[in-house]
């Protein structure tokens, strides 16, 4: 594993605990959509360690596996956080399931976020939209379990979809400092993900000021 890499999986990391810090030092209301989204927040903060762990130790298969369930899950919490309405968020509780299908939420979201510039660069970066990017990445692991000669990944591409997952966690904790009426708290989560940009040797910027 070369150097760079290794740099990155630190920096992705530096961001986690900087995005924990800003997270663990605010209080949240109670009501359901905030439980359900602040532990899927929290689900993915894990899930984004869990990758770091099995990258570093070579297990590329079971970190792509993690990463994929860090965009679908994205699409579910901002969904919850900025989606769906206080009946269908009751029925996640009551009922066990989510009241629409997953191409709904992932419909309901891009729409929602279609003129929102942070957004609309992580699509940018893993194609638009992010769970078409997701459902190829499937495939082609699918391919490769079968027997197929097809390159699974380099270490440019692990960088790249690191960066990705990082930034979609970023992403959805800014939206829900937003929804939780914490503006400042939002804006430092933003710096962190402009932060991490310009440490993390990617070739845009995905967080930005507004003009």
């Amino acid at each position: 594993m070369k150097s760079e890499l290794l740099e990155n999986l630190d920096k992705a990391r530096d961001a986690m605990t900087s995005l924990d810090s800003i997270l663990s030092g605010n209080k949240f209301s109670d009501d359901l959509s905030t439980i359900l989204v602040a532990g899927l927040l929290t689900t993915l903060i894990q899930y984004h360690r869990g990758i770091l762990l099995l990258v570093k130790a070579g297990d590329v298969r079971a970190a792509t596996a993690l990463a994929r369930d860090v965009v679908d899950n994205t699409y579910v919490a901002l969904w919850t956080n900025g989606c769906a309405s206080s009946e269908q968020v009751s029925k996640i509780k009551t009922e066990d399931r989510f009241p629409v299908t997953y191409p709904e939420i992932f419909e309901q979201v891009d729409s929602k976020y279609k003129e929102n510039a942070y957004f609309t660069a992580l699509r940018g970066r893993c194609g638009a939209p992010l769970y078409s990017y997701n459902r190829s990445g499937i495939l082609k692991l699918g391919l490769w379990s079968l027997g197929s000669h097809i390159e699974l990944h380099d270490e440019q591409e692990i960088t790249c979809g690191l960066s990705a997952v990082t930034l979609c966690i970023l992403f959805l904790a800014s939206e829900f400092l937003i929804k939780q009426n914490q503006p400042g708290e939002s804006k430092m989560v933003q710096d962190l993900a402009d932060d991490y940009e310009k440490r993390s040797a990617s070739q845009s910027l995905f967080f930005h000021k507004s003009a």
